[in-house]
């Protein structure tokens, strides 16, 4: 594929300010942007050769945001660009030696891409700041015992800060393991251990992935607030 000049099409723009996951993270590629709704041209999809994925305009929009921003993550590491093929579970297939992840939603989006001889796994997410209503109600779906009555002892707006996290984190531990141990496993299968403003957070692991990743392993992950949006990461070195 030849090399374009990085420009992304109408409708899409590069998020200027700086986030703090390539100081925490050295050898590491990020490229974030903004979008809006609106469905890419198919000429776009064409050029950036991403495939046109089913679905309404949104879908395709964050589809293709997610895409483009892996694209240029590479291309910024390696010095050719290109675009993650998909698994048949829809994970992305990254190019031979490289690690990755893909975020996008509430019309942002990100990639961080590394070599795997320096990480060997990662995980990336952005959520918007959920509601202290919708906190409220999403809590016993998201939580663990242990992490509801921790939660439930917060004032509204701490409890709606944790389970954005909370939420946020879980899904980048699912992105950074899921390629490791091929194990489905969901938000009651791991503890995040929050206390407010302090990072990082430990995360434990509730059940056993491989015999690499049991039940009672420990990670750590680390987020960032920007705007109304919460981004948070996972990082798994070599072994």
């Amino acid at each position: 594929m030849p090399k374009l000049d990085g420009t992304p099409p109408n409708g899409f723009w590069p998020l200027a300010e700086h986030w703090p996951i390539t100081d925490a993270l050295p050898r590491l590629s990020l490229y974030k942007l903004k979008f809006d709704s609106v469905e890419p041209s198919t000429q776009d999809f064409e050029r950036w050769n991403i495939p046109i994925p089913r679905g309404v305009a949104k879908r395709k929009a964050e589809f293709f945001a997610g895409r483009f921003c892996a694209y240029q993550a590479i291309q910024q590491l390696t010095g050719q660009g290109c675009v993650p093929g998909s698994a048949e579970d829809r994970a992305p297939q990254w190019p031979k030696g490289l690690v990755g992840s893909i975020s996008h939603g509430h019309n942002r989006a990100a990639a961080i891409v590394a070599e795997q001889q320096y990480w060997h796994g990662l995980g990336l997410d952005i959520e918007q700041h959920l509601s202290s209503e919708r906190a409220d109600y999403l809590a016993s779906e998201i939580l663990t015992p242990q992490e509801l009555a921790q939660y439930q002892l917060r004032p509204a707006p701490q409890r709606a800060l944790q389970l954005t996290l909370s939420f946020s984190l879980k899904e980048s531990l699912f992105k950074a393991l899921y390629p490791l141990t091929q194990r489905h496993f969901y938000f009651q299968d791991a503890q995040c251990l929050y206390q407010p403003q302090r990072q990082p957070i430990a995360l434990r692991l509730l059940t056993d992935l491989s015999e690499e990743w049991p039940k009672g392993r420990y990670l750590q992950g680390h987020y960032w607030v920007f705007e109304d949006y919460v981004v948070t990461w996972v990082a798994i070195p070599p072994p």
